[in-house]
C-alpha cells in the first residue's frame, strides 16, 4: 500500500524525523532529535516530460494568478530586512499574519528570526524540501506559543465539531495571492509515525492524499474543494493533558481563489 502524507518537523518541541521522497518507499533523513539537512528530492526521470509540466500548471492555475497589493508590498518590505522571505501568509480570523522564509535547511529559523538573531519563537517558514515554487503541496511550521502568538490558535480546532467555519487562509508568493479553505486537521505523534509528500507529486497523488486527509480528520468538513494545490500548517500541540511532547497539529487546506481585490 502506498503512504503518503507530510514532513513533520519540531515545532516548539523537538526536531522529530525528517523524511521527504518521491518514491513510497521510506527513506529517512533524520533520526529523533537529530539536525541535518533536506532531502535532495530530485523529480523522476519519468515525470520530467514537458507534459507533465501542462499538467501541473493547469491543475493548479498557477500561472493565471493575480497579486494582492498589500500582501505584495509586506513582502517587499521584509525581503529588505532577510532575502529569505519567500512569501506571507495570512489567516485574519486567528490573527496570524507573518512573512514566510525559507532557508537552506530547516533548522534556519527553527530559533532565529526574520534578523537572523537566536529567539526561541524562530519564525514562520516554508519547510526547505520545497524549493520548487509550482509544487502542488507546500508545508508551512510555526512555532504553538504560549503567549498566543505564531500558531498557537491552530490546534483550538481540534475540539471543534466542524470545520464549516474554519478561517480562510491567504498566501502570497512570487506566484501571486492564494485563497485556501481548510478542509481537515489530525494530530501525529512524531515517535510513531512519519508521512511523505513530494514536491513532484502528480494531480492524482494529490487527489489521493485528500482522499487520506479527510479520513484522518478530528474534525469534519461539509465541503471538501476540488482543487489539487494544498497549504499545510504544522505546529505542535501539547495533548489533552498538556504535557505530551511529540505531538503534532496538522492543518490541510486546499485551494479555493486567488483572493485579489
Amino acid at each position: 500500500m502506498k503512504r503518503f502524507g507530510l514532513i513533520l518537523l519540531g515545532i516548539g518541541c523537538v526536531l522529530v524525523t525528517v523524511l521527504a521522497s518521491f518514491s513510497s518507499a521510506m527513506k529517512p533523513i533524520l533520526s529523533v532529535n537529530d539536525v541535518g539537512e533536506p532531502y535532495e528530492d530530485e523529480m523522476p526521470e519519468t515525470k520530467m516530460s514537458s507534459a507533465f509540466y501542462s499538467q501541473l500548471a493547469m491543475s493548479l492555475n498557477n500561472l493565471y494568478g493575480g497579486y494582492n497589493e498589500e500582501y505584495t508590498k509586506k513582502i517587499e518590505e521584509w525581503k529588505q530586512v532577510n532575502p529569505d522571505v519567500i512569501g506571507y501568509i495570512d489567516i485574519p480570523d486567528f490573527e496570524i499574519s507573518y512573512p514566510v522564509l525559507q532557508g537552506e535547511d530547516n533548522k534556519t529559523y527553527l530559533r532565529n528570526n526574520i534578523n537572523g538573531e537566536y529567539d526561541v519563537a524562530g519564525a514562520i517558514f516554508l519547510d526547505a524540501n520545497y524549493k520548487d515554487i509550482y509544487s502542488p503541496v507546500k508545508l508551512i511550521h510555526g512555532h504553538n506559543m504560549r503567549n498566543g502568538s505564531m500558531f498557537h490558535k491552530l490546534p483550538q480546532m481540534l475540539k471543534w465539531d466542524t470545520l464549516d467555519n474554519a478561517p480562510r487562509i491567504f498566501y502570497t508568493d512570487a506566484l501571486g495571492t492564494k485563497e485556501f479553505q481548510i478542509f481537515a486537521i489530525f494530530s501525529v505523534n512524531s515517535e510513531e509515525e512519519s508521512i511523505i509528500v513530494s514536491q513532484y507529486s502528480t494531480a492524482e497523488e494529490v487527489k489521493e492524499y485528500k482522499e487520506l486527509y479527510v479520513e484522518r480528520s478530528w474534525v469534519p468538513a461539509s465541503v471538501v474543494p476540488e482543487s489539487t494545490e494544498l497549504l499545510m500548517l504544522n505546529t505542535c500541540w501539547y495533548g489533552e493533558s498538556g504535557h505530551e511532547h511529540f505531538l503534532h497539529c496538522v492543518v490541510v487546506a486546499a485551494r479555493v481563489g486567488m483572493a485579489v481585490e
